[in-house]
C-alpha cells in the first residue's frame, strides 16, 4: 500500500473515531435538555426530565449503578486511541506537514476538552454532588449527575459553572439527573 493510502487510511480511522465519539456525546442527551428563558440568567434554568440510560445508548434502559465509572473508562480508551493515531502521524517521517500541523492540533484540543472536562466534574461535585459526567463538543455543553433528581437552584448553580469555565451561553447547556438516588 502508498504511503498516501496509508496515510488516508489513518485519517479517516481518525475521523470515523472522532464521529463515533460525538455521536455518543449527541444521543446521550437528544431528548433531555435544560431550558432557559430568553435571558442568559441561571435562576431561569428548568429541570429535565431524568435521564434514562436509553438516551446515552439507544433509548430504553435506565441509568444503572456503576454507569459513571463504566463511562469514564470507556471515555479515557476512546481518547487514548485517539491519541494514539495522532500521535502516530506526528512520529511518522511520511506524513506531510498539513498532517502533521492537523494532527498536532487536534492532540492539543484533545488535551484541553479533557482537562475541561475533569475540571468541570471537580467543581460540580466539590459542590456536594456524588458523581458526574461532563460531556463537551463544539456547540454545547451536557452534565449528567448522579442524583434522583435537582432542584431548579441546583441546576442553576450546574449551568453556572459550566458557563463560567467554558465561557458558552446558558441555553448551549444542558443538565440531567441521573434517576439514581444513593
Amino acid at each position: 500500500m502508498s504511503i498516501l493510502k496509508k496515510k488516508n487510511v489513518v485519517l479517516g480511522l481518525l475521523v470515523a473515531a472522532l464521529l463515533a465519539t460525538s455521536y455518543v456525546n449527541y444521543t446521550f442527551f437528544s431528548n433531555n435538555s435544560a431550558t432557559v428563558y430568553e435571558e442568559d440568567n441561571p435562576n431561569n434554568a428548568k429541570l429535565v426530565d431524568q435521564l434514562d440510560l436509553s438516551s446515552v445508548i439507544e433509548g430504553n434502559a435506565k441509568v444503572k449503578e456503576g454507569f459513571f465509572n463504566e463511562y469514564r473508562i470507556e471515555r479515557e480508551a476512546s481518547r487514548s486511541e485517539n491519541i494514539e493515531i495522532l500521535q502516530s502521524i506526528v512520529s511518522n517521517p511520511n506524513s506531510d506537514k498539513g498532517a502533521i500541523d492537523s494532527a498536532n492540533a487536534e492532540l492539543v484540543s484533545l488535551v484541553r476538552l479533557t482537562e475541561a472536562e475533569r475540571n468541570l466534574e471537580g467543581s460540580i461535585k466539590s459542590k456536594g454532588f456524588n458523581d458526574c459526567i461532563v460531556f463537551i463538543s463544539v456547540a454545547n455543553a451536557r452534565v449528567l449527575v448522579d442524583a434522583a433528581s435537582l432542584t431548579e437552584q441546583q441546576a442553576a448553580q450546574i449551568q453556572s459553572i459550566v458557563s463560567q469555565e467554558l465561557s458558552i451561553e446558558l441555553s448551549k447547556i444542558a443538565i440531567a439527573a441521573s434517576g439514581l438516588q444513593k
